[in-house]
């Protein structure tokens, strides 16, 4: 009996604290609820105002994005044109360098031996004579005045000799000659020797081949003067329009990097975006299940709540039971051992006298025993 009384008694006890238990847990559930909500709705502002941030930031890109594609556009149109004008300020060059070029080969192979020879020639031909005074022309030599009172000449051969034939840097001086920034008065005293029957490489040569490659080197100074004189408007457009291109491709380069700083800034702002969304999505979740779970205790517990009443009041008895039992089980042997044959009258008579009995004794039992009670079923 005392075995049935005490599992009864447990069962009771256990579900008693099972309810106590989710009771906690509705209140532990509310404060986290309670500690939640605040965090979603911050989250949620987090959320709208990253949004609207980005919105911002995305028009920024789009607009710095459209300004980049139309200086793009420009810098490329302007780069064209610089590109076909430097083109056909090469190719108009390039008429003139075959000459040029000649001239400096033949320059390289042009040796003192033969510049000596051409010095000490006592009896110079009219070509050679040209040759001279085309030279120091070039080099703005001035010549020596000949010839009687009133009748003065100017003598290139001797000054041709003595300041232009007698430099050993002569050569030197040719081919590092400034050609692109040939004086206009002096182009203007060449450009006669060129139509000159006398003043040609082929019959120059039949006297001297030093002269030959003097006077090839002056005439491709003046087709390079001619030339670069045409092609100089193009390379001062040209000069104008690297200038442009430079201060556009500045420009543009300054606008790049602001796009890729605005970029850079959206990236990071969706990456925190993209975190602040995951971040709402679990507390959503979170409130949602915490929210299910609350609702489900809650229905539990008031389910419940009257029964756990009786529960305690229950579990009180059978804790008065088991303290009992001794005294309520010695009644309830006596009473079917020896009571069952007599009258009713009969049995309450003997009841209390063994009442009296067992409380002498000083065992515990119920004050109202109740064979019943005590044999049923708990």
């Amino acid at each position: 009996k005392r075995q049935e009384i005490t599992l009864a008694q447990s069962k009771y006890e256990i579900g008693l604290q099972k309810l106590n238990e989710t009771s906690s847990s509705v209140t532990e559930m509310q404060q986290q609820l309670e500690a939640l909500r605040p965090q979603l709705i911050q989250s949620s502002r987090d959320t709208e105002e990253l949004i609207k941030t980005i919105e911002e930031q995305s028009k920024q890109v789009a607009q710095t994005r459209s300004v980049v594609e139309v200086e793009e556009r420009e810098c490329n149109e302007q780069a064209e044109i610089a590109a076909q004008i430097k083109d056909d300020c090469e190719t108009q060059l390039l008429k003139a360098m075959p000459a040029v070029d000649q001239a400096l080969k033949a320059l390289s192979v042009l040796n003192k031996n033969a510049l000596n020879e051409l010095k000490v020639m006592k009896a110079p031909t009219p070509g050679i004579l040209l040759t001279a005074q085309a030279l120091c022309i070039m080099f703005s030599v001035e010549p020596r005045k000949v010839g009687p009172v009133g009748n003065k000449q100017d003598d290139y051969w001797e000054p041709c000799r003595r300041t232009l034939l007698s430099n050993t840097r002569l050569i030197e001086l040719m081919e590092n000659y400034d050609k692109d920034n040939i004086p206009a008065h002096v182009i203007a005293r060449i450009r006669p020797f060129c139509d000159n029957p006398d003043f040609q490489p082929q019959k120059i040569s039949q006297a001297s081949k030093a002269a030959e490659v003097l006077c090839k080197w002056v005439l491709a100074m003046e087709v390079y003067d001619r030339v670069y004189k045409e092609v100089l408007p193009k390379r001062n457009a040209l000069a104008k329009a690297e200038e442009s291109l430079a201060v556009v491709r500045a420009s543009l380069a300054a606008k790049k990097a602001e796009l890729e700083q605005v970029q850079r800034l959206v990236d990071e702002l969706n990456t925190r975006y993209n975190a602040t969304a995951q971040k709402k999505k679990m507390l959503e979740t979170e409130v949602y299940e915490c929210t299910q779970r609350l609702s489900r205790a809650e229905q539990l517990v008031s389910g419940l709540k009257g029964e756990k009443e009786r529960w305690i009041v229950r579990a009180k008895q059978l804790s008065q039971d088991l303290y009992n039992v001794i005294g309520n089980v010695l009644l309830s042997s006596g009473v079917i051992a020896f009571l069952g044959p007599f009258t009713l009258s009969y049995r309450q008579k003997c009841m209390n006298t063994w009442r009296v009995m067992v409380q002498a004794a000083q065992l515990p039992h119920d004050e109202n025993f109740s064979l019943a009670q005590t044999l049923g079923d708990p």
